[in-house]
């Protein structure tokens, strides 16, 4: 954050006059306050606020909101002039580091950081371009000030963009962050296209299991699962791994298949079926593994039929040719 930044005034403002900043919810969400309630019923007492010379607030929104449904008509405020909007934007994150957050949450941080690297690194550019401009127009251009090279990197820190979020929003690593960022934007494309419901499925599975969760939106047929599957989803009935394709069978898919084959992967299912029967707990769980065993049964029945016509076509072929 920029040295810059200068305290104004300290006063109490009308809680009226405060305001949210807009980027608050679309990282954190709308959050439970009640537990802050209770603590500033009990000591009475609300740490000032950090607000800009506008009354939006960049630290303290729980404590605004705790405020209003306990009654109170003004609140402590740090009012503080900021150099830029990223300025703003990267104190809100920085002022709220260190509570306890999900996995979507500290993702969501981390796409906000993302965005305010990139448009600082524009802004360098660009300015670098105005300053050679100048610089050419003035004709004291030098081997050292072409030369020169302004880094991408803010506060001195090395490694890729992903790698300096991932630390800044306290995720293990820069790929882990790429994982999660995956499936946020993918419960964002279906909260869009008002499937809401799928959104907050992604969202439940990604504060469980970032990896099983990324695993669900790269690899599986996401769109194409039933309603029954994503309900047992929720309620922890199948892991998201479970509906991920073997990539091996997919691969030997692709080559053709030969009737024994076939006959081999029934076999296999049928067997596994015969097992999963003693672990049955609940009536959704019988009710799934006797659809499947009628599945299963269906495909036999089928194979039946078409050995049974290749036969009478063989037998047709032999009669012919003794006429």
């Amino acid at each position: 954050m920029q040295e810059d930044n200068k305290i104004i005034e300290t006063k109490e403002v009308n809680i009226t006059d405060l305001k949210a900043h807009p980027r608050n919810e679309k990282i954190y969400g709308q959050e439970d306050v009640s537990d802050l309630i209770g603590l500033i019923s009990e000591s009475g007492e609300i740490d000032r606020l950090i607000v800009n010379p506008d009354y939006v607030i960049i630290s303290g929104h729980r404590r605004w909101l705790a405020a209003q449904e306990l009654g109170y008509e003004t609140l402590p405020c740090e009012i503080i002039k900021f150099e830029s909007p990223e300025d703003e934007r990267e104190a809100l994150i920085r002022h709220n580091i260190a509570r306890d957050k999900t996995n979507e949450q500290r993702t969501r941080e981390g796409m906000e950081l993302e965005a305010i690297i990139s448009e600082r690194s524009k802004e360098r550019k660009v300015s670098k371009l105005k300053q050679r401009k100048s610089d050419m127009d003035k004709m004291t251009t030098s081997d050292d000030s072409l030369k020169e090279n302004v880094s991408e990197n803010t506060n001195d820190e090395t490694g890729t963009t992903r790698d300096i979020v991932a630390r800044a929003v306290k995720i293990s690593s820069g790929k882990k962050y790429e994982r999660c960022k995956k499936v946020i934007e993918k419960a964002d494309k279906c909260k869009s296209e008002g499937k809401k419901a799928d959104s907050e499925l992604l969202i439940i599975l990604l504060n469980k299991s970032p990896n099983a969760a990324h695993q669900l939106v790269t690899k599986a047929d996401f769109d194409s699962l039933s309603d029954e599957q994503k309900n047992e989803l929720i309620n922890g009935e199948i892991a998201p791994r479970s509906l991920v394709p073997d990539e091996t069978k997919a691969q030997k898919s692709t080559n053709e298949t030969s009737p024994l084959d076939e006959v081999k992967t029934l076999k296999t299912n049928i067997t596994t079926l015969g097992k999963s029967i003693s672990n049955i707990k609940t009536e959704k769980q019988r009710e799934s593994v006797k659809t499947q065993i009628e599945k299963q049964i269906e495909n036999l029945q089928n194979m039946l039929s078409m050995l049974q016509a290749v036969e009478k076509e063989k037998e047709s072929d032999e009669k012919s040719k003794e006429t």
